[in-house]
């Protein structure tokens, strides 16, 4: 079952740039990018599906279905 939240507008995440959401008590990240680098060890992962590209990592992470609706951005949290 599908469960769209608004999360935020499409102009509060320019290109390249990242947002922290709070959705349900669940802590997401709102990436406006294809590839993200661990700020912390430099492993590399897919935005879309979480999956890992690059080490040090060898666990994907959750990745939660996005959709745009006029200016909002809406994750599916389940």
């Amino acid at each position: 079952m599908t469960n769209f939240v608004k999360v935020a507008r499409t102009s509060d995440i320019e290109p390249g740039q990242a947002k922290i959401v709070d959705v349900k008590g669940k802590e997401i990240a709102l990436f406006n990018i294809g590839e993200v680098t661990c700020p912390l060890h430099g492993a590399k992962f897919d935005v879309r599906s979480g999956e890992v590209l690059g080490p040090p990592a060898y666990d994907d992470v959750a990745s939660y279905a996005v959709r745009v609706s006029g200016g909002d951005l809406e994750v599916d949290v389940g």
